[in-house]
């Protein structure tokens, strides 16, 4: 008598009964490799993603995840339905997120002209952005700061050296003053070059006697 759908009979065993069909179960890892017939039981296999840890007459009955490598490792060899992955850290100067089969070295900033912002680790690349002209801006600062503390003194000590005129508050006015002051005496000299010999020369005292 055939077996019912579901169940199988693969050898002569003296039971008037078939055996159930083996279930492949996803939840455990597995999927079906070959159909349950009359004459033979299911066959399962490893889910992708997993490989098979135990065999039972040819069928995986039971499997595990593949391993997953950590930030900063390589798969240095794929899993496969009957073997685990393997990982492998990144050596020094390049980088991997976990998830390739190799790492990448780390971004040269300098060969692309420009400024390393944070340097690469074993997880991740280095960070590059554009060179900073702080510097520059800093030099432009302090000289004009220089400049303008030069032009404060001079015009300090150019006070002190020349005096006030009596009513005067303006600079500019006490030096406009003085510049008319010194044309005046100078217009004064031209018209008449003996003024400022007889100026000195003092009036002689009379005789006693002389009333001429």
């Amino acid at each position: 008598m055939p077996c019912e759908e579901g169940t199988y009979l693969d050898r002569p065993n003296g039971k008037k009964h078939c055996l159930t069909c083996t279930i492949c179960d996803p939840g455990s890892g597995l999927k079906v490799k070959q159909r349950c017939s009359p004459t033979s039981d299911t066959v399962c296999e490893a889910l992708e993603g997993f490989f098979c840890t135990e065999f039972t007459s040819g069928s995986c009955s039971s499997a595990n995840e593949h391993r997953t490598c950590e930030s900063g490792q390589y798969i240095s060899r794929t899993g496969s339905s009957s073997s685990d992955a393997e990982c492998s850290d990144c050596s020094s100067g390049t980088f991997s997120d976990g998830s390739s089969t190799s790492c990448q070295p780390h971004t040269q900033c300098e060969t692309l002209n420009l400024q390393l912002i944070k340097a690469g680790t074993a997880s991740a690349d280095a960070e590059c952005g554009e060179k900073s002209s702080a510097w520059v801006i800093g030099v432009i600062v302090a000289i004009v700061f220089f400049v303008i503390c030069l032009i404060i003194l001079c015009v300090c000590l150019k006070k002190k050296e020349k005096p006030v005129l009596p009513g005067c508050f303006n600079s500019k006015q006490c030096t406009n003053q003085d510049h008319q002051m010194v044309s005046m005496n100078e217009e004064d000299l031209d018209k008449n070059p003996r003024a400022s010999k007889n100026s000195n020369i003092k009036p002689e005292p009379l005789l006693a006697g002389s009333s001429e």
